[in-house]
């Protein structure tokens, strides 16, 4: 089968999977454009020469390094890819190596470059028949530390590979949910040493849309396709934002006075809508109180829930927390919670976090629920309720313990909610509790109809 209306862009094509994978690609596509850190010299004469009527270009780019990723898309905003195969390595033994930016190599080149490219052009990837392929490992992740996404604490080979892998099938997800048109992949490596299996899947009609996780032999396989939880999505996209943050790039941005990423979004207006306000300056926190007293966790009312746009998980909320205006808030609570149920819901608000952009979305704030698990990979999740009475924008407080709450930032830097774990958790009775201190409100205290559940 030929696709030569096609434009495959190949990142890693200068050796292993990516060059093999371009050999592939060059007589069946129109244009194809090869991206690596060094010149493939030879694989470029070899495929000029064995089509003759094929467009193929080079560029220059390490993707472990996220400014030279930002200038790339920035340079192809308008660039409609219509296939896009990531397959970046690096072969070392070497504990962590942080590149110039202070980010591991390995981490750089199998995570954070592959996702900020592939976010950086999703606004170009929602058309019908867009295949991303991502090669790494499918569905072979580990278990995922988020108090150490960066594993500066907890690094080794091991879980360096366990856990870039494990975020891609994050990443798969939440690019699925963001582009439903589209097809995003992640493939292990086994089955690539015959490369005509890239190109099967990425002509096969039965991976035009959603996220699968291909195992060696590129079948979807159901076990390993299985549910993320939003959480773990959203502690991902945190990390990626605080990233771009420390590395001083605006998110979603482009990078010096290229204008076509801001006239592409100008074609994309959204409505306005009001900002949090800025909560009054308050004293300077006690720091001889435990950390529960720096949260500022408010009583609120849901008056205004509707459906992400693209989110499959995700409800957007207006909620009254006694401030001049709602604030906007988004909870991955779809699966959970109906429309009606959510609407003119009591809930607590974790006020005092800094905003952040979830799928688009800027949300001031968190919902405070309890989960349980359920087996396979499920939970259940339910709100942690304030009694009849509680008023709203009241502040939680728990008994024998007073303070002022941090800033957003100072919760951010001091690792507050690190430090807390999981001793915020409902009792036996469904009682929300920090270690044996009761959420407590001027009208008695909060509860969950989850019994022994972790807070978050």
């Amino acid at each position: 089968m030929v696709a030569p209306s096609k434009h495959a862009l190949v990142v890693g094509a200068s050796s292993g999977i990516g060059l093999a994978v371009a050999k592939e690609l060059a007589p069946i596509v129109a244009k194809l454009t090869l991206c690596s850190r060094s010149y493939p010299e030879e694989l470029l004469k070899t495929i000029q020469a064995d089509n003759p009527n094929l467009e193929v270009v080079h560029e220059k780019l390490d993707v472990s390094l996220m400014h030279e990723v930002r200038k790339f898309t920035t340079k192809h905003a308008d660039t409609q890819f219509d296939w896009i195969v990531m397959s970046p390595g690096i072969m070392t033994l070497n504990g962590r190596t942080e590149t110039s930016e202070g980010l591991d190599v390995k981490m750089a080149t199998h995570y954070y470059g592959r996702f900020m490219l592939i976010r950086d052009l999703l606004g170009r990837l929602i058309c019908p028949g867009v295949r991303v392929l991502n090669v790494l490992g499918g569905g072979q992740g580990g278990y995922v530390d988020v108090d150490d996404l960066y594993l500066k604490r907890t690094y080794s080979l091991r879980r360096c590979a366990q856990a870039t892998m494990q975020y891609s099938d994050l990443m798969a997800q939440s690019f699925s949910e963001r582009a439903p048109k589209a097809s995003f992949l992640h493939a292990s490596p086994g089955f690539v040493s015959t490369t005509m299996y890239i190109v099967s899947v990425l002509l096969n009609d039965d991976y035009a849309t959603d996220w699968k996780l291909l195992d060696q032999d590129c079948v979807c396989d159901p076990r390993r396709h299985h549910q993320e939880t939003m959480s773990a999505t959203e502690q991902i996209q945190s990390l990626i934002s605080s990233l771009e943050t420390d590395l001083g790039i605006e998110a979603n941005a482009p990078i010096g006075n290229d204008k076509k990423p801001q006239q592409q979004k100008e074609q994309k207006p959204k409505a306005k809508k009001p900002k949090a306000p800025k909560p009054a300056k308050a004293p300077a926190a006690d720091p001889n109180q435990p950390e529960i007293t720096k949260l500022d966790i408010r009583v609120g009312k849901i008056v205004k829930v509707w459906k992400h746009e693209t989110a499959d998980k995700l409800y957007c909320e207006e909620i009254d927390v006694g401030e001049d205006e709602p604030r906007h808030i988004a909870s991955g609570l779809v699966y959970h919670y109906s429309l009606e149920e959510m609407q003119d819901r009591r809930v607590l608000v974790l006020c005092n976090l800094k905003p952040r952009n979830l799928v688009g979305f800027r949300s001031h704030g968190m919902v405070m629920c309890a989960a349980v698990p359920l087996g396979d990979g499920k939970e259940k999740v339910a709100f942690v309720t304030p009694p009849e009475g509680a008023k709203i924008g009241e502040r939680i407080t728990f008994e024998g313990l007073t303070g002022e709450p941090f800033s957003p930032a100072q919760v951010e830097k001091k690792k507050v909610l690190t430090v807390l774990g999981d001793d915020m958790k409902t009792d036996d009775n469904g009682v929300a509790k920090w270690k044996e201190h009761v959420f407590g409100t001027s009208a008695g205290p909060c509860t969950a109809p989850v019994n022994n559940g972790v807070i978050r």
